[in-house]
């Protein structure tokens, strides 16, 4: 089960944070342990999120380093500050359940490898698998093969290759059985330069951005994008034009 919220940090001064499409965004929290001398570089802010009745409530919590010192300590509440992510509170996404197994990302822990992520494969509560560690930018999944059919995972993964030379994106699709992950298919990036994919439930194709470039004439720098829609074959993908325009308006 998972919860998007969104952030970036870099700024050393307080953003305010904002409720973008219904999930919390931070921008910037500040420093809280640094030794610039400017006084907006000594406010800061904490990140107080917690889970309550399934949905994430997010607040901020200040903190404020004295003149001469790099030691942050809570700041005075400010009681009539309005919480601007009070009323931003996302559920829970579902499980990723498919093929009898609840899919989960390994826990952290502190000796583990950061190189990558392994998925599990977890049944009545107890691991059944473990996948191994993959570079993984998105875990999606659907009925491809049609309405009756089993549902297969669809993962962006992100490899070298030398087709076209590129560390990029590569989409793969995987059976899941007893021992974890079945590859069916990869590919270097459907047809096109790949940037992002995702799976439209109710149709069971994929729905593609690309660059604006081709691996005939490839231009890294392309500053154009283009959408397709790929439906599967069994063995791979084929072009499906009929639900193009419904793809084009899901993609960023």
């Amino acid at each position: 089960m998972t919860i998007e919220s969104l952030g970036g940090h870099h700024p050393h001064v307080i953003q305010a944070p904002e409720c973008i499409h219904g999930k919390p965004v931070f921008f910037s929290l500040g420093n809280h342990v640094f030794d610039q001398k400017y006084l907006e570089t000594k406010e800061s802010m904490i990140a107080d999120c917690r889970l309550h009745d399934r949905h994430l409530l997010c607040s901020s919590i200040r903190t404020h380093t004295e003149p001469g010192s790099y030691v942050p300590e809570l700041a005075d509440s400010d009681t009539t500050s309005a919480n601007p992510l009070a009323g931003c509170s996302p559920a829970e996404t579902p499980s990723l359940q498919i093929g009898g197994y609840e899919i989960r990302p390994e826990p952290w822990t502190p000796g583990a490898s950061q190189d990558g992520i392994a998925l599990t494969g977890w049944k009545d509560g107890t691991m059944q698998w473990r996948a191994p560690r993959r570079n993984l930018l998105s875990v999606d999944f659907g009925r491809l093969a049609g309405a009756d059919s089993d549902s297969l995972l669809f993962i962006l993964e992100r490899h070298q290759s030398s087709l076209d030379q590129e560390d990029a994106v590569r989409p793969y699709v995987y059976a899941v059985g007893e021992h974890g992950p079945i590859a069916r298919w990869r590919g270097s990036a459907l047809a096109w330069p790949l940037l992002d994919a995702t799976v439209d439930q109710s149709s069971g194709t994929i729905c593609a951005l690309h660059r604006g470039d081709s691996f005939l004439v490839p231009d890294k720098d392309s500053g154009t994008t283009r959408t397709a829609v790929y439906r599967w074959n069994g063995f791979g993908f084929s072009g499906a034009e009929d639900v193009g325009e419904r793809c084009a308006h899901s993609m960023p």
